[in-house]
């Protein structure tokens, strides 16, 4: 599957929580929303046979509202997501694939400034990831990751 052509999209679904579909390859959806009560960042990916298995896996993620942003990372699992959503602090909170294959599960951290609304996140023309928000102050802020690799850090914050 070509990183170019993830395509993610915020659904509404019941009892109005939003959740973000992620194109996760071989015909399979991992849907990535909060969970009521904790606020956890919860996926749910489709089997490769079709089914939907019978409940989210719990992610953590600091708390918080609103939808979170997903990007699906080659040749990894539904944990190992570019993941990125507003913290209980309303600062971003980002966790990104691990450099190391074999080393698996969310990596958590919150940087940066309040910000309005919920996060969102592409891949550039170079196939780094790119995360803007809406900063409290009305300006577009921006992180891109410095290199295209799986565990490369994101850069610093550009207004």
């Amino acid at each position: 599957m070509n990183r170019r052509r993830l395509f993610a999209i915020a659904l509404r679904g019941r009892r109005h929580r939003r959740h973000t579909a992620v194109d996760s390859g071989a015909g399979r959806t991992c849907l990535y929303f909060r969970e009521a009560g904790t606020q956890q960042v919860m996926a749910y990916r489709r089997h490769a046979d079709g089914r939907w298995p019978g409940s989210g896996a719990g992610l953590g993620g600091h708390g918080g509202t609103g939808a979170v942003a997903a990007l699906w990372a080659l040749e990894r699992g539904a944990r190992e997501a570019f993941l990125a959503h507003r913290g209980s602090r309303g600062r971003l909170v980002t966790s990104m694939p691990d450099r190391d294959k074999d080393v698996s599960g969310t990596h958590w951290h919150e940087s940066g400034g309040m910000f309005a609304n919920a996060p969102a996140m592409a891949y550039d023309a170079t196939g780094a990831v790119v995360v803007t928000v809406l900063g409290t102050d009305g300006r577009l802020h921006v992180r891109r990751q410095l290199s295209p690799a799986a565990g490369s850090p994101l850069g610093p914050w550009l207004s």
